[in-house]
């Protein structure tokens, strides 16, 4: 019988070494926090409500948008205002 080579054995595929002592463990992504639409800023102030000034005086609050008032004062006109810089007149 003639030679017959035979098949090439297999090569050996290393696997890789797994450090001894800690376990190793899977970490889950960390949750993402759910996007809200952000809290609109609500003011203490009503339409209508008499208000005070320091420069301006008194006057009333005739529209609202978020923090700005517009406020009609009596003797100076009608002007945009955070309502941070007034207060809540008495006599109202």
């Amino acid at each position: 019988m003639p030679d017959v080579a035979s098949p090439p054995a297999p090569k050996a595929v290393a696997k890789p070494i797994k450090p001894k002592g800690r376990a190793t463990a899977r970490v889950k992504p960390k949750a993402q926090p759910a996007v809200t639409a952000p809290i609109s800023y609500v003011s203490p102030f009503s339409i209508g409500d008499h208000i005070s000034h320091p420069q301006f005086g008194e006057g009333t609050v005739t529209e609202i948008d978020d923090a700005k008032l517009t406020i009609d004062f009596a003797s100076r006109g009608t002007k945009q205002i955070i309502d941070h810089y007034v207060k809540r007149s008495k006599e109202g």
